[in-house]
């Protein structure tokens, strides 16, 4: 008979305490895992559920991170979405409905949506309609509410009205331009009427200037946004000039697009021909290298 001990394909017989040693479960450190989490949502502002630990303290994971502040869906935690949001908002920033997601990290298209609906039902937010497209916009964005909307349907009904006979292809006629001008006139104003101006008309008297450099360049960045063109990405700096004309003299306006410039917070752009633009357009663009004019902005 042939040896156990002395066979090749049979190793040294192996204890039973160290049997027992390879099935005892290591211990769990919540605490450490917990800790972890919370560093990966401070540097990246999510973690993915199947990141967070072993499956059997997930749960408890979750929960010491909802008692944080984070929020959970089914596969991420995450800060809120509604105050990343906010975030986004206080920078001036135009976020199209459609793509808020972009703007976000750790959430879907349908859970964006919906936390920039509740921003706007608890007025911390406006929702507003910019070509075709639904745009969330800041809470101190100006914008045109339920009411002048309804008035100011009413009189560009009547103006359509006044000019479908001119659009018949045998009429000759034409109208005043003080006639068109006056209809036109009856458009409620977007600006509510200046305290203590009882004289003047609404929307004539300017807003307050912003008090600091910072809030100067949100009002800055928000105007090009507001005047951004969803095919070129760009802005028209003039138009940028005109926006913030209530606000700010021409010069300040140059000045803070320069300064934002050489912060590489924004780009700005000379205009190919000078040739193309007016003498207005002219004077509302800061001069550029080569006596060119920068006449186009974008975010960076």
């Amino acid at each position: 008979m042939i040896s156990a001990a002395l066979s090749p394909t049979m190793g040294p017989p192996v204890s039973t305490s160290r049997k027992s040693a390879a099935r005892k479960p290591v211990a769990l450190d919540l605490s450490e895992w917990v800790a972890r989490a919370r560093h990966t949502l401070h540097e990246q502002g999510f973690i993915k559920v199947a990141a967070l630990g072993p499956r059997p303290l997930r749960s408890a994971i979750i929960g010491q991170l909802r008692a944080d502040g984070f929020e959970a869906s089914k596969s991420t935690v995450r800060r809120p979405l509604a105050e990343q949001l906010r975030d986004a908002l206080k920078n001036g920033t135009f976020i199209p409905l459609k793509t808020a997601h972009t703007f976000l990290v750790g959430g879907t298209a349908l859970e964006a949506k919906k936390a920039a609906l509740d921003l706007v039902r608890k007025g911390q937010a406006h929702l507003v309609l910019r070509t075709k497209s639904e745009t969330l916009v800041p809470p101190t964005a100006d914008v045109v509410d339920r009411e002048e909307v309804r008035s100011a349907r009413v009189v560009l009904a009547a103006l359509l009205k006044r000019l479908q006979p001119l659009a018949k292809p045998t009429s000759q006629a034409t109208l005043l331009r003080s006639d068109l001008q006056a209809l036109l006139d009856e458009v409620p104003s977007t600006k509510p009427p200046h305290r203590g101006a009882s004289t003047r008309g609404i929307g004539s008297a300017p807003k307050p200037a912003p008090a600091s450099s910072d809030e100067r360049l949100r009002h800055l960045f928000a105007a090009i946004e507001a005047t951004r063109d969803e095919r070129l990405g760009l802005s028209f700096v003039p138009n940028v000039v005109r926006r913030l004309a209530p606000d700010m003299d021409v010069e300040t306006t140059h000045a803070l697009l320069l300064d934002a410039s050489r912060r590489e917070l924004l780009e700005l752009r000379p205009e190919s021909g000078l040739g193309r633009l007016s003498q207005q357009d002219l004077r509302d663009c800061p001069p550029g290298p080569q006596g060119t004019r920068l006449s186009w902005a974008r975010r960076l």
